[in-house]
């Protein structure tokens, strides 16, 4: 069976390569050939010496012939006519009578010339069944005629001597001559060329033969050589071919054209493909983009230049269908350096490029939610360091991300945690009890301006490459805690109201039984009974002891008794004279009323009380002077707002701020200034029933109340109040704030934000941005003063009043000096400044309150870049 494979393989070999039989037939032509030019050159060489020796036995045996004639003519006396003739023929015949020089055959001749005729006198023939004897008669002549030996004979009888070869007497002969000088005669030697050829001929049959078998030979050597090595180059084609055709990667061959004249299949372009119709054309044939491209330009580019190229992309229909193509060539040159095309490889990226479009959109998604959630979200690696700090992080914390990635997550903590932290994750993954990972709790984190703050921390884990990895999600509780705060505080006040209602109604039964048993005794004294001013001075005790319960009612009361439209900027107008009496001279009033106000529906005594009650405490809180500014304007509550105000529903309400730059509160006094009956006063001089009072107004007015403070710098305290309902207005509501409904407007202005609240300064430089400014925020008057000293072009500096440090006036100032151009707009959460004696400095610096809305704060900048002049121009 063995056998019969290998005899099969052979077959098929000697089928499918007929370059063996033509291997064959190459190697005996080329043995033949070699054996033809030995024999012609060894025939050559022959003939030469053939020639030769005919010439030497020519000459010599006529100088023979004519020495002999001569001495015979001394001793003999030759008296007949040709005499001498016959004596030469007699001498030649006797000396040819044994010559056996000329070969097989040929003959020996003597003649002469008598005219025109040539007679020939001798003549011995040799060999073809002639004898010496019979040759020809002795005497015989006979007159030669066209022959071809009658030219050799007339040469040697000119006396010439040499050989030639002719044709005599229809054969082809070899003829020497030589001349008989003295007796006129020529003697002719001929020889026929078949005796002297024979033997090469038989010698070149021989060596064709001989050549023929060696070749066969040679090439059955070659076959039993090659055979096998051509089924092994057959069965590895083979096996390529199949590889080729099953690979991802096709091949290719262009020509110095750069057209394709060789297309391998793989992967698209499979059996299914005729990849022959791509022969003849170039790559930016068959793309059915736009080759007018950058890209494509270049690529043009490296071929011109006969550079290599890799993994060069674009689009192309395979199959009928639209597949993206990667495709790696090298120029390819001959030994003399001239191009001759470029060689390469091609695969099919379809795929691949969709899966990567797939996870770069995966990715981006990720990214995007990673960046836009709103919470912060930390990623660290088993070491503690920080890989991934997304937006809302920065803005949690006040680190910018490029500030904390790679730095130990611990500087986000307080003590004890901060020292605690690397124990805590090298005890979690040798094996320890996790208590955040998986649970979440509440904890506190620490900002880059050292402000401790609460925040809910929930951990999970995850494994890459074999690493450990944690995400930590975290929700600033700040806001939270504080609507937690004052979600308390309002219970408690529900609480203390409804505490306080009763006792003031029970003591008002009391107080009026008092009143009216001492105005019965008072009706039955004498004008001059000395008990009647004690009496009247009881009267008057109890009736304060009556207002004071008629402030507890009022404090207690969940709805006002009454309500009316009403005018807010009227209102404050007509209290102007009762609020200048109830200041000090040192004190000097502001009044900042926003241009036509929505009416609200409110109860004008409420209100009346409640906006002097701010205004004595706002006096209070400034022993030696200072400033007292009421402002009024239509506000837009939203998620920038004070967490208090975002008790109320988002839109646009009635702002009532009363601000002072007094002694400022204490966190302690903040958390119970609602409270009934607490005071900071001297004793005597409040009965702590005002701020409560006010708490109670807001609430019955369905409004909210936020307070803004710093100790020893000031005090704001915001009222937001509800617009009447359109039902109850004789003008659309529209027609009322259209002064307040101004375009809101951005820019490109440069903008340089000062604040030493990171969060707050986020705001307003998320606002602008989106606003089409470009923005720049810092902390601190310093870092702001360093980037104007740089030549950094700033349109509008807009600054916080209070800061560490230097002031928002002071910073003012000071970058007005060497940017006499710069706008500026200081904001604050309270209206006063920070001493009175910075008033009149400040007064050309416009401000804008906080908390700003995106409206209010876009507005006021856009405002302040239009201004005709700068501050102090």
């Amino acid at each position: 069976m063995d056998r019969i494979d290998q005899n099969a393989n052979v077959r098929r070999a000697l089928r499918r390569f007929p370059v063996i039989a033509m291997l064959g037939v190459t190697l005996s032509s080329l043995v033949i050939a070699v054996g033809v030019i030995a024999v012609g050159v060894l025939y050559s060489v022959g003939l030469d010496d053939k020639k030769n020796s005919l010439l030497a036995i020519a000459s010599n045996a006529a100088s023979l012939i004519d020495t002999a004639v001569s001495i015979e003519s001394r001793t003999e006396t030759f008296t007949e006519d040709g005499a001498t003739e016959l004596t030469a023929v007699r001498i030649a015949r006797s000396a040819f009578e044994k010559f056996e020089g000329t070969g097989a055959s040929g003959s020996v001749l003597i003649a002469h010339r008598n005219g025109d005729k040539v007679t020939v006198l001798y003549q011995e023939v040799f060999g073809h069944g002639h004898s010496h004897d019979t040759a020809v008669k002795n005497t015989k002549t006979y007159i030669l005629g066209n022959d071809g030996l009658r030219g050799p004979i007339l040469e040697a009888l000119k006396g010439n001597t040499g050989t030639t070869i002719t044709d005599h007497q229809g054969e082809s002969v070899i003829a020497a001559y030589a001349p008989i000088p003295s007796r006129k005669l020529a003697l002719v030697i001929e020889a026929h060329s078949y005796d002297f050829s024979a033997p090469f001929i038989s010698a070149a049959i021989k060596t064709l033969i001989i050549g023929v078998v060696l070749a066969g030979i040679g090439v059955y050597l070659v076959y039993l050589q090659t055979v096998p090595v051509i089924i092994r180059a057959q069965q590895s084609e083979s096996r390529f071919k199949g590889f080729s055709d099953t690979a991802t990667e096709w091949f290719w061959e262009t020509g110095p054209n750069l057209r394709f004249k060789a297309m391998g299949k793989g992967g698209r372009l499979g059996a299914e493909e005729d990849t022959d119709r791509y022969l003849g054309q170039s790559r930016f044939d068959i793309t059915i983009e736009d080759t007018n491209t950058e890209k494509w330009r270049r690529h043009h580019a490296d071929l011109e230049a006969r550079r290599p190229f890799e993994n060069f992309t674009y689009r192309a229909v395979l199959s009928g269908e639209v597949r993206t193509l990667s495709v790696t060539g090298l120029p390819v040159f001959d030994d003399s350096g001239e191009f001759l095309g470029y060689q390469g490889t091609g695969r099919d990226i379809t795929d691949l490029v969709e899966d990567k479009r797939r996870i770069e959109e995966a990715e981006e998604r990720l990214r995007f939610a990673f960046e836009s959630i709103t919470m912060a979200v930390i990623v660290i690696d088993e070491r503690g360091r920080i890989e991934s700090f997304n937006p809302h992080a920065e803005k949690v914390f006040g680190y910018k991300a490029d500030e904390v990635v790679g730095m130990n997550v611990s500087m986000l903590m307080p003590e004890p945690d901060r020292s605690g932290h690397d124990d805590y994750i090298r005890n979690y993954i040798n094996g320890g009890k996790p208590a955040v990972i998986g649970i979440g709790r509440e904890v506190t984190g620490l900002r880059k301006n050292g402000h401790e703050f609460p925040m809910h921390l929930g951990v999970g884990e995850m494994t890459l490459r074999g690493e450990r990895h944690f995400v930590g999600s975290i929700n600033d509780l700040s806001d939270a805690k504080a609507l937690e705060q004052q979600l308390r505080r309002a219970q408690k006040m529900e609480a203390i109201g409804q505490l306080t209602g009763g006792i003031a109604h029970d003591f008002n039964n009391l107080l009026g039984i008092i009143i009216g048993n001492l105005d019965l005794v008072q009706s039955k004294l004498d004008a001059n009974d000395k008990n009647l001013q004690r009496i009247e001075r009881s009267i008057k005790a109890a009736e304060r002891g009556a207002a004071l319960t008629g402030r507890l009612l009022n404090f207690s009361r969940q709805k006002a008794e009454s309500t009316e439209i009403i005018d807010v900027n009227q209102v404050i107008e007509d209290l102007r004279e009762l609020i200048q009496r109830s200041i000090t001279s040192g004190v000097e009033i502001e009044l900042l009323l926003g241009n036509v106000l929505v009416p609200v529906n409110i109860n004008r005594s409420d209100f009346e009380d409640a906006l002097i009650n701010l205004v004595i405490n706002a006096r209070d809180a400034m022993p030696e002077g200072g400033v007292l500014t009421i402002e009024t304007k239509i506000s837009r509550i939203d998620e920038h707002s004070n967490p208090t105000a975002q008790q109320l529903p988002t839109g646009d309400y009635l702002e009532v701020a009363v601000s002072d730059n007094g002694t400022g509160m204490s966190e302690d006094v903040l958390n119970h200034v609602f409270d009934p009956f607490f005071t900071t006063k001297k004793e005597g001089k409040g009965t702590g029933l005002g701020m409560s009072m006010v708490y109670g107004f807001v609430k019955r007015s369905e409004g909210a109340i936020s307070i803004y403070t710093e100790p020893n710098i000031g005090t704001t305290i915001k009222i937001y109040l509800p617009f009447a309902r359109q039902s109850e207005l004789a003008t659309e509501v529209s027609n009322y704030i259209a002064g307040e409904d101004q375009e809101v407007r951005g820019g490109t202005e440069s903008i340089l934000i000062v604040d030493d609240e990171p969060d707050l300064a986020e705001v307003a430089k998320t606002i602008l941005d989106d606003l089409g400014y470009t923005t720049t925020a810092v902390m601190d008057g310093a870092s702001a003063l360093e980037i104007l000293e740089n030549d950094r072009k700033v349109d509008l500096l807009l600054s916080d009043v209070i800061m560490p440090g230097m002031n928002g006036y002071e910073l003012a100032d000071t970058a007005l000096k060497h940017h006499p151009h710069l706008r500026v707009l200081l904001t604050s959460g309270y209206t006063g400044k920070t001493s009175i004696n910075n008033r009149k400095a400040g007064a050309k610096y416009p401000l804008l309150r906080k908390p700003y809305s995106n409206r209010n704060v876009a507005l006021e900048v856009r405002r302040v870049l239009d201004a005709d002049a700068p501050p102090g121009k």
